[in-house]
């Protein structure tokens, strides 16, 4: 059984969406107490292209 995979050349998030991303996660998880928030932990750029990426 063959199964045709095609790959996007760019990732599928726009800016404005990886934005909303960021204000999101940040609702979730906030930081504080010397932890990072989310968007400080880079999950709308950075993590979530690996995930796209895996």
């Amino acid at each position: 059984m063959n199964i045709d995979i095609t790959l996007q050349e760019s990732l599928p998030l726009t800016p404005e969406q990886r934005t909303r991303l960021a204000q999101l996660a940040d609702t979730l998880i906030a930081g504080g107490a010397g932890l990072p928030s989310a968007s400080e932990a880079e999950v709308h750029s950075v993590w979530i292209d690996r995930v796209f990426t895996a």
